[in-house]
């Protein structure tokens, strides 16, 4: 609640990797730079699956999926410094296995604000509101 992430090189500012419960509210994500040119699908907030190469450096690969997520009345876009931009990505994911879903996951009333790819990339969910965010040049 309230916590501001700024200026991340390089990946992601959370990474909810096989979470049951996730609530993210009235947080600001400013300001991304991908160093090498090799991170355009990294996400502020990336949900994900417990699975080989999803999240290398840390946990189990049982196939644990993220569930239960609400994220609101946050802001995404750039930072003040000048070599900070915002992310390509705000929120999703880019990892899934056969009849495996993201579930009850709710993304409202954020601004997403100049993103460089997409706002949202919810991949192979089911269950998910995405209700009054606000998108500017996304």
């Amino acid at each position: 609640l309230g916590v501001t992430f700024k200026n991340i090189v390089g990946g992601h500012a959370l990474d909810a990797c096989g979470i049951n419960g996730l609530h993210i509210s009235e947080c600001e994500f400013k300001g991304f730079l991908d160093i090498d040119g090799d991170r355009s699908f990294s996400e502020a907030v990336q949900l994900d699956i417990q699975v080989p190469g999803a999240f290398p450096k840390f946990g189990t690969t049982d196939g644990t999926i993220t569930k239960n997520v609400v994220i609101e009345k946050c802001y995404f876009g750039c930072s003040d410094h000048p070599k900070m931009k915002a992310w390509n990505r705000a929120i999703g994911s880019h990892a899934s296995r056969y009849n495996c879903y993201y579930e009850n996951i709710h993304i409202n009333q954020n601004i997403f604000d100049n993103l460089n790819e997409y706002a949202l990339t919810p991949l192979k969910s089911k269950d998910t509101f995405i209700t009054k965010n606000k998108f500017i040049n996304c």
